[in-house]
């Protein structure tokens, strides 16, 4: 079990699926004990609204990729125009490809898959300390040393300040062959 010494994390999540927010409280609760979900929310006008309020800002928010009155990077998008601090963990049950590019260019810091909660939490961990860990699950070579130009490979700076991941393809894969995204500026945090 993952060992969390550091700071007291505010956690919000959003997720049109009730049973997964249930799902995502649990992982929270369990992986890191000192931190709280001090929100959970199915609608991401009502999660936008929540962290433009002094009182409910968590440090992270865990956002679904695929919400159904709008998507996660628009969710993303809207709270990046107000507020450059808080941490963006996009998660998603689909391939990550589908959701990659319009989730870091909307200005999350990753996409992990829905099924892999131990690394969800490490992520929002990681990044609310401002770096990733070293562990294997993270992918962060081609942010490293970037491959050779290739088509699909983009290196340029979003409208949020956030560095295009460098790519191979649509995304990146750490080492047991699991899809991992991460953007060029959170990987810089090694």
């Amino acid at each position: 079990m993952m060992r969390y010494q550091g700071k007291y994390i505010r956690i919000g999540i959003v997720d049109n699926d009730a049973l997964a927010l249930e799902a995502l409280q649990y992982v929270v609760r369990t992986y890191l004990p000192q931190s709280e979900v001090i929100w959970k929310e199915t609608d991401g006008n009502r999660a936008v609204s929540l962290c433009s309020t002094p009182a409910t800002t968590p440090d992270a928010l865990i956002v679904d990729a695929s919400l159904e009155n709008m998507t996660g990077s628009d969710v993303c998008r809207r709270i990046r125009a107000n507020d450059a601090e808080i941490v963006l963990v996009g998660v998603t049950s689909f391939i990550l490809a589908r959701f990659h590019d319009a989730m870091l260019d909307s200005g999350a810091q990753c996409l992990l898959p829905k099924d892999k909660p131990q690394t969800i939490c490490q992520a929002a961990i990681a990044l609310c300390e401002g770096r990733i860990p070293l562990d294997a699950r993270f992918s962060t070579e081609s942010a490293r040393s970037p491959p050779a130009p290739q088509q699909g490979t983009a290196g340029e700076s979003n409208s949020y300040g956030h560095a295009v991941t460098a790519r191979r393809g649509s995304h990146d894969m750490d080492r047991s062959g699991q899809d991992i995204t991460l953007d060029r500026q959170t990987a810089q945090h090694l």
